[in-house]
């Protein structure tokens, strides 16, 4: 997946001080599993999540932005953040978008599911080509538009196969 992205995207790069796969490039899930473990308040974490966000806003519209959090005092402005920029991106996982915001990213398994569904979201915007093959083989739902945000919902309503 790491090589993938990096090559077609021509260009994903993480400067946030974490080795990515392959030498370079884009960071290992080893690297996500580590820095979910390590968690919200981790600089490592944030920086990872403000990063894919980045690379995400270069591929496609979307109003919402995030920071890192530099210290203890910024960790529950980045978690409203990454609150609305799920919102906005029409996440379904409850789990990431229901209940208290700064309760949402507590376990180590909730903050992989983001960097994950981060992942995901990043791979649908940066092969335009295979988004649209999907597309064409199915009918398209009613106020479909082929730049939008919020394409967690639309790849799960057509085939799910990117989940």
């Amino acid at each position: 997946l790491g090589r993938g992205v990096y090559g077609v995207a021509g260009g994903l790069r993480f400067a946030a001080g974490m080795e990515g796969a392959g030498g370079g490039g884009f960071p290992s899930i080893e690297t996500f599993a580590e820095v979910a473990e390590a968690g919200v308040s981790s600089p490592q974490f944030t920086s990872l999540c403000t990063w894919l966000v980045s690379e995400l806003r270069a591929l496609c519209p979307l109003e919402e932005d995030v920071s890192p959090a530099c210290g203890p005092e910024d960790v529950e402005t980045f978690q409203i953040e990454m609150s609305g920029l799920l919102g906005e991106l029409r996440c379904p996982y409850p789990s990431l978008t229901t209940g208290d915001v700064t309760a949402r990213l507590r376990t180590p398994e909730n903050c992989l599911q983001l960097l994950c569904e981060s992942v995901q979201e990043l791979v649908f915007w940066a092969f335009p080509e295979h988004r649209m093959g999907r597309w064409v083989k199915s009918s398209k739902p009613r106020g479909w538009e082929p730049c939008r945000a919020g394409s967690f919902g639309q790849a799960t309503a057509q085939d799910g196969a990117l989940r």
